[in-house]
């Protein structure tokens, strides 16, 4: 589902794995514009950054935003500076919050209990039958727990500050227990998404959630759950891709840096 990646300035397509920047190439991003501005302002406005090649600021090709599409574009551009600042000055911090706190990281980490539950797949998105369903639970070897407890609980495996155009469909949901402490952690099996959802809040929308590293934790978690439920046909039928230019190899700081410029010509 992940057609299209867009973070820190750059484009990246799955299908060619190389990216395409995007204040640099003018025919491409002339061409692009055309395709997918109304796909991507209108439909996914809120994931659109200044540098989006559907939302060119004025003067590099493209028409200037209106009042309200500015103010969403500044509200993510506020949300991802935010997320890369505390991952460089305060990454413990930054994993607890993921989680819903030190208390819950704890029961990520070092759990008494670890149960697997694959999610329904005809079921509306936000449906709560579907993020809830405990029908067909799963089990996983001791050595996988510990490999799946150790690879959400560290900090680096995540892609702060990054942001994709995907579909987030959570099939996997993955279950936490530390004496009577559960912390449901759900997994996107298309795009290496992780979501926590703590206390009342019933849909995706409500989840706290960010990406796993595409290069190696996406990989070994998908992997995991692969063991767990090798007669699943679906599961089986996973593509599992590492991704050749990876966010992390950057430090946070570059593409906070980068981040920065390019929205000061927004």
């Amino acid at each position: 589902m992940a057609m299209i990646g867009v973070f820190e300035g750059t484009f990246v397509s799955q299908f060619t794995s190389k990216p395409l920047m995007g204040l640099k190439m003018g025919r491409i991003m002339m061409f692009i514009q055309k395709t997918f501005s109304v796909f991507l302002c209108a439909s996914l406005a809120i994931l659109c950054l200044s540098n989006c090649l559907a939302c060119e600021p004025a003067g590099m090709g493209g028409a200037p935003l209106d009042k309200k599409l500015r103010d969403q574009v500044n509200k993510l551009e506020r949300r991802i500076i935010r997320d890369l600042r505390q991952a460089i000055h305060s990454p413990k911090q930054q994993l607890a919050d993921l989680f819903g706190g030190k208390s819950n990281l704890e029961t990520v980490s070092n759990p008494d209990k670890v149960t697997g539950y694959l999610l329904p797949s005809d079921s509306e998105t936000d449906s709560t039958k579907k993020l809830h369903d405990r029908k067909r639970p799963f089990s996983l070897t001791a050595a996988d727990q510990e490999e799946l407890s150790k690879l959400l609980s560290t900090h680096g495996n995540y892609e702060w500050g990054a942001r994709y155009l995907c579909g987030i469909r959570y099939g996997i949901r993955i279950e936490f227990q530390k004496g009577n402490d559960v912390v449901p952690v759900y997994l996107c099996l298309s795009c290496g998404h992780a979501g926590v959802m703590l206390g009342k809040k019933e849909s995706e929308h409500d989840m706290r959630s960010e990406n796993l590293d595409k290069q190696t934790v996406f990989p070994a978690v998908a992997k995991i759950v692969k063991r767990a439920l090798p007669d699943e046909e679906a599961i089986q039928k996973i593509e599992i891709y590492q991704q050749k230019n990876p966010y992390n190899d950057t430090p946070y700081d570059v593409h906070l840096k980068k981040l920065r410029k390019d929205f000061r010509k927004f």
